[in-house]
């Protein structure tokens, strides 16, 4: 998941597969190269993007701060395994929750509709 990253254009980065063809002379200087694209790479979601949203909403409905460990028993996870570790990172990356200090989480503030 990239959220955050844009290109020189301010657009949203995404995954891309290419293919590339080139040639060289002889002694080894590039004489030409193209490259082209052969589209989007789409990926499935993941456990960890399914996950790092439930931890989102669970965080928003509890409407407080709370403990890495509460968090993971709203959710039904382990709070030591990598997977919730990484789903937890994820939710903070993607601005689902914060972190307001070690072991401690808030939802993240909702914009007030003026």
């Amino acid at each position: 998941m990239r959220p955050r990253e844009k290109d020189r254009d301010g657009e949203p980065n995404y995954s891309e597969r290419v293919a590339v063809e080139s040639e060289k002379d002889p002694a080894g200087l590039l004489r030409w190269m193209r490259v082209q694209s052969e589209g989007r790479i789409e990926r499935a979601e993941g456990r960890e993007d399914g996950l790092a949203r439930k931890i989102g909403e669970a965080l928003c409905e509890r409407g407080q701060e709370t403990t890495t460990a509460e968090l993971a028993r709203t959710v039904g996870e382990d709070p030591d395994r990598g997977t919730f570790k990484r789903a937890l990172a994820a939710a903070e990356d993607s601005g689902l929750v914060r972190k307001v200090k070690r072991g401690r989480w808030a939802p993240v503030a909702q914009p007030l509709d003026v």
